[in-house]
């Protein structure tokens, strides 16, 4: 073993989980644990990238069997993340070590490991577990409430009870009861809500290429490369040289991710530095780059739509790019772009100083404060106005655009494995 790695035993075991200056990630193992000699050269390597911010420890169970009851264990490996003595996180298991190492880092455990490779996941069960029948069952449940009209329309910010089409497919709303009823991955239906399949001809169109057995976890990648890589969008003419080229390479890595191929992590932490230096360097009404640099450091590597949570960060930043890239579009000036960060400058400070239950009154007379302060500023609002409306006018044939590419990704899911 390692002299990076420490062999507790039950006399030191509680020294050395008290009295850590850092996290101490715990081994429960075993000799006669064949899993747990396969992942012992994994720990070796955290270990080594993680020297300074990590202890990584080891108790073999078999000696010392009168502590499993102490940590609720009922079978090895099972790593114990600890900090301060007291238990944060626990692992069962270990695939790899990008596994492993992506467990770590989501714990806040910074590890940069060299030759480390992304694994492209894989769903864990098929849609609608390969069942025809329940797809059958399900489908006709969707079909049945599309045509008493009573699916309601996507909206944002999200009200509680939205009867959207994937909470009608499950019948309930929660991704974690879709996931287990449906067999889909839960971050699907937050892009089947998006996008939203509303009425019998766009339900019919969606259960028309729904299957059982199929593989839909990386749809929603797909989506976001079609549109990455789409030359009507005009990339190369709306981004600078330098985001532009890191666009580029994440596009290449990404085809390669969903290719099956294995990915260096280095190459994926490269962008994300990247993306986060553009991002931070980015001046006053770059609002298009800003959001497109937090797009591609979340989706480095892309295995974060999988994730719930990221993948309602990630509709934001979509929306919020295509947002801005109408008003480039549009003709809007690098001034007049800056604007709305100028006046956010103005009403910020102002507004800290008001209590927070007369903040909502507050803000919309700063705002109005703001616009009367010159004849620029009222034009600017006017065409700010003029300009969500014709927005939120287009919305229809943008969200039809995507929804028709997303009908022929699900069409075109491979069998799940």
């Amino acid at each position: 073993m390692s002299d990076l790695i420490t062999n507790l035993t039950d006399s030191t075991l509680d020294d050395a989980l008290n009295h850590a200056s850092q996290p101490v990630l715990l081994d429960l193992w075993a000799p006669w644990c064949g899993p747990c000699l396969a992942i012992a050269p994994l720990l070796e390597k955290v270990a080594a990238a993680t020297e300074g911010q990590l202890t990584v420890a080891k108790l073999d169970v078999e000696q010392y069997e009168h502590l499993l009851p102490r940590f609720r264990v009922r079978g090895i490996p099972t790593l114990l993340l600890f900090r301060n003595g007291s238990e944060v996180a626990r692992k069962v298991g270990v695939d790899s070590l990008s596994d492993l190492n992506g467990w770590l880092r989501s714990q806040g455990i910074a590890i940069e490991s060299e030759g480390e490779v992304v694994v492209p996941e894989v769903q864990p069960w098929s849609s609608f577990y390969g069942d025809d029948a329940l797809r059958q069952f399900l489908t006709n449940r969707l079909k049945a409430t599309a045509l008493a009209a009573e699916i309601s329309h996507y909206a944002f910010p999200r009200p509680q009870d939205l009867l959207t089409a994937p909470y009608v497919l499950a019948g309930q709303e929660s991704l974690d009861v879709f996931e287990r009823v449906t067999g889909l991955p839960p971050a699907l239906a937050l892009w089947l809500e998006v996008l939203d399949f509303v009425t019998p001809q766009q339900i019919d169109e969606l259960i028309a290429v729904l299957a059982s057995g199929k593989a839909y976890g990386d749809a929603p990648l797909h989506l976001l490369v079609q549109w990455l890589e789409d030359a009507d969008v005009r990339w190369a003419s709306v981004l600078s040289a330098p985001l532009n080229a890191l666009r580029l390479r994440w596009l290449a890595l990404t085809h390669s991710y969903l290719n099956g191929q294995q990915t260096p992590r280095q190459a994926w932490l490269a962008i994300q530095q990247e993306a986060s230096a553009h991002h931070d360097g980015c001046q006053s009404g770059q609002d298009l780059e800003q959001h497109l640099c937090s797009l591609l450091f979340i989706l480095s590597p892309p295995s974060a739509l999988n994730d719930t949570q990221a993948s309602s960060t990630i509709q934001h930043h979509w929306y919020q790019i295509q947002f801005h890239l109408g008003q480039i579009n549009a003709g809007w000036s690098s001034e007049e772009l800056a604007l709305a960060d100028r006046r956010w400058a103005w009403i910020e400070p102002q507004l800290a100083a008001i209590p927070e239950e007369e903040s909502e009154g507050a803000l919309e007379s700063l705002h109005l404060q703001w616009r009367q302060q010159s004849p620029e500023f009222a034009d600017y609002v006017q065409k700010e106005a003029l300009y969500h409306e014709d927005f939120a006018a287009g919305e229809p044939q943008r969200t039809q655009l995507f929804r028709e590419r997303f009908l022929q990704l699900l069409k075109q899911a491979p069998d799940a494995e």
